[in-house]
């Protein structure tokens, strides 16, 4: 057996076996000595874990929706950089001016219904202006205090998109006063574009097209790498980027965007607390509206506040009275003898005296043209006979490939007295449809809409002829230059 005498000091004058078991004892005590150290070391560490080192902690980054809750809100936008008008349709003719626009609103908001994906509010706007300059001109537009009470809601569209839509309780908006209050980062889009859990401080995720299309006021997303990240939280505040780039329609355009922002997010409150969003964009001119290059700032402060007597429930059941809130415009201007309301739908995209073209927008595609002109006045006792009026007709289209198809008389629900004649014909190879109006006061003022439809569109286009038609009213007294002069029998 082995000398144990170099291995364990003291025992070469000891038996073997004594040897062999004085091994054994300082093995196990050994053994018990790396335990207790280890025991030590671990009770150590778990001591200094809950004191030095915090647990990966998770947020949930939730924009809450409140019923009845009031919040003031106050927003500027700036548009910078060109404007682009197209004359004809054609880039060749196209018009470039240099544009800036600032605007500021300011408002009390109390959500009155709906969800996080379909929320309603109820605003008053203290204030909502606009200063434009265009190339060397400059004008301002202001919201009219019959129109400072507004029902604002996102509406849900097919594919998942939600459309901004605003109504004025009061009276009925313009259209320069709906352009006035739409414009990105509406405060309504919020619920549905910060609703994600279990977020960690670095975390980036994609943002959906249907949340961007509310926050950006388009159509629909085509393509986007939108990208948010959870940058920092402090004093249970989160700082909340999106970034990236989005393609996508605006009316009936593609619009590009390159999108920065920073948003702050009250995770006690469940609120976003501000926003601020610049945004890069090119947007050619289209059959509705002028293209856009250059650069679009947003930048919305939000507080909660205490109830506005003015968006009460009980305010509103006087100032509404049950009636139905329409969401449409009214055509109106200061040197035209007629009024009308129409369909949001329909967009004026030219106006001078009196004179106005509208085309009608279904879905981003254009649908219908309407052409309306003022007519010198007419002596009220012989007022213009159907028969007169289809002849009248059947002169303007003798050179084209057209024919009067039907006609009729009617009184519109405003009480004015409207010829109608029906003409189908084709246009370069395209079938069309021309509805003719003649529409006339009692006193001998007149004024035509004529609607050029293509026969592929009619589906869609309906009834949106008599639906505008039905609410033209002439004004009390007489503005335009029309009624100047003699009185001819045509």
């Amino acid at each position: 057996m082995r000398d144990c005498s170099l291995a364990v000091p003291g025992c070469s004058s000891r038996p073997t076996i004594y040897c062999e078991k004085n091994q054994k004892i300082m093995k196990k005590n050994l053994n018990s000595r790396i335990f207790v150290v280890l025991g030590c070391v671990i009770g150590f560490i778990g001591w200094i874990l809950p004191n030095n080192v915090h647990a990966i902690e998770k947020y949930d980054l939730i924009h809450q929706v409140r019923s009845d809750e009031t919040l003031a809100i106050k927003t500027q936008v700036q548009y910078l950089g060109n404007v682009i008008v197209d004359r004809a349709g054609q880039e060749e003719n196209e018009t470039v001016l240099p544009l800036d626009v600032r605007a500021k609103m300011n408002f009390d908001q109390r959500i009155s219904s709906g969800s996080t994906q379909s929320p309603q509010a109820i605003r008053y706007y203290d204030l909502a202006m606009a200063s434009i300059q265009a190339g060397k001109g400059k004008t301002e537009i202001k919201l009219r205090d019959a129109n400072r009470i507004i029902l604002a809601r996102m509406k849900n569209q097919s594919r998942g998109s939600h459309e901004f839509q605003i109504a004025s309780i009061g009276s009925t908006l313009r259209q320069k006063e709906y352009e006035l209050l739409k414009n990105p980062g509406d405060p309504l889009s919020y619920a549905n574009l910060f609703n994600k859990t279990g977020v960690e401080i670095g975390d980036k995720w994609k943002v959906k097209k249907e949340q961007l299309t509310s926050l950006l006021a388009m159509n629909r997303i085509i393509s986007s790498s939108a990208t948010m990240l959870l940058k920092s939280v402090e004093d249970n505040k989160a700082k909340i980027y999106i970034y990236g780039s989005v393609k996508g329609e605006i009316d009936d355009v593609i619009s590009d965007q390159k999108i920065k922002g920073i948003a702050y997010l009250d995770l006690t409150e469940q609120r976003i607390s501000a926003l601020r969003l610049s945004i890069d964009e090119e947007r050619r001119a289209g059959q509705v509206a002028p293209g856009f290059e250059g650069k679009v700032k947003f930048d919305a402060r939000i507080q909660p506040t205490s109830e506005n007597i003015l968006i009460s429930k009980d305010h509103l059941a006087k100032l509404h009275k049950g009636q139905k809130i329409r969401f449409s415009f009214m055509f109106d201007r200061s040197d035209s003898d007629i009024q009308f309301l129409h369909d949001t739908r329909w967009r004026v995209i030219a106006s001078e005296d009196e004179a106005a073209v509208l085309r009608y927008m279904d879905d981003g595609q254009l649908i219908a043209q309407c052409n309306v002109v003022q007519l010198p006045n007419r002596p009220s006792e012989s007022p213009l006979k159907l028969a007169q009026f289809q002849e009248e007709v059947k002169k303007i289209v003798a050179d084209s490939e057209a024919r009067i198809v039907d006609s009729e008389k009617l009184t519109t629900a405003t009480g004015l007295e409207a010829l109608k004649v029906s003409v189908n014909g084709v246009e370069s190879g395209i079938p069309f449809q021309w509805l003719y109006y003649h529409i006339s006061n009692s006193d001998g003022r007149r004024v035509t809409f004529v609607f050029t439809v293509e026969k592929e569109a009619a589906d869609y286009f309906k009834n949106a002829d008599q639906e505008l038609v039905q609410n033209v009213f002439f004004k009390e007294a007489a503005v335009s230059t029309a009624n100047v002069g003699s009185n001819p029998k045509r």
